[in-house]
């Protein structure tokens, strides 16, 4: 009897271990609010450099995160997201889901300074005939000639060595991949659009 209890306590210490372990590997699967903005402040570092170089830099960034293309938008993005991520949407998913309309804080950014989503939203008169143009004109009253990005979700792989996201100004935009290769972080662009 005594050697049917070590054995059964012994199980429950294994099982117990086991329990957190795959606990302790799961939670390092999770995207962090650090992740986000290492990410984010990475982009816009990057972009400083061409920013400079084409003499239109955007000093300004909506303080609101967007839900990226490739979810609901964009089919021909998806399939190419869905290669990239090994089909893994449930994974995405529950990082747009945690992170969309997430409201960024200065003190974390480090290239842009942040405005007011809700401020720009305000200011588009849907009433008007040219709706665009009547948000400029009230954008530049506000904010002068400078303009504003607008950013999704990062997405990361389950490894964090590779992550997606989209970056919107007033004309355009497109669809970004960092990932981690021989020590550094390089990125290229798997879509662009224009409004």
């Amino acid at each position: 009897m005594k050697k049917i209890a070590q054995f059964i306590f012994i199980f429950l210490v294994i099982s117990c271990s086991n329990k957190k372990s795959d606990s302790k590997k799961e939670s390092s699967h999770k995207v962090a609010e650090k992740d986000l903005y290492f990410a984010i402040n990475m982009v816009f570092e990057n972009m400083m450099r061409t920013e400079v170089m084409e003499g239109n830099q955007y000093p300004y960034l909506a303080d609101k995160l967007l839900e990226p293309s490739c979810i609901n938008e964009n089919p021909s993005i998806k399939k190419r997201i869905d290669s990239i991520y090994f089909g893994d949407f449930s994974f995405i998913n529950t990082q747009v889901n945690q992170w969309k309309n997430f409201k960024l804080l200065q003190d974390s950014i480090k290239f842009k300074k942040l405005i007011s989503s809700d401020l720009l939203k305000n200011m588009i008169d849907q009433n008007a005939k040219d709706i665009k143009s009547s948000f400029i004109i009230n954008y530049q009253k506000k904010f002068g000639e400078k303009y504003f990005y607008r950013i999704s979700v990062p997405i990361f792989s389950r490894d964090k060595k590779m992550f997606l996201v989209d970056i919107n100004y007033l004309n355009g935009g497109g669809s970004y991949i960092y990932k981690w290769k021989k020590n550094k972080w390089i990125h290229y662009k798997i879509s662009d659009w224009s409004s």
